[in-house]
């Protein structure tokens, strides 16, 4: 597998979750890639940027910094999956009682994208 350039980091912003946070911005520095955090938020709750971005400094630190941040709406499976193929992530980490990461050729990564969006090619 080559080296990833585009690393999506999915989160809740809870402080749980920063060691998957620390360990994208880790991968990020070794490879020198890019970071876009990605929240998930329903779609009855209007978002306020400030406090996410506030949420992030204070949960993430400087882990946080240089990253780039994307809000979108929806069921996380599909919008985690949409949102990658739209920023053409080459990894995507998440955080579910550890962390879990899926290279964009992995089964795994191809399955969340069959089972959310099955008109497309994996």
């Amino acid at each position: 597998m080559a080296v990833p350039t585009k690393i999506l980091v999915a989160t809740d912003l809870t402080a749980r979750a920063d060691r998957p946070f620390a360990r994208a911005k880790l991968l990020a520095d070794i490879w020198n890639a890019a970071r876009t955090l990605l929240f998930v938020s329903s779609p009855k709750t209007e978002v306020d940027i400030a406090k996410v971005e506030a949420q992030l400094l204070r949960n993430y630190g400087a882990d946080a910094e240089g990253c780039n941040l994307a809000i979108n709406y929806g069921k996380p499976p599909q919008v985690i999956a949409e949102t990658a193929e739209q920023l053409d992530s080459e990894l995507i980490i998440v955080g579910a009682r550890g962390i879990i990461i899926f290279p964009i050729s992995s089964s795994a990564r191809r399955s969340t994208i069959w089972s959310t969006m099955p008109d497309r090619p994996c």
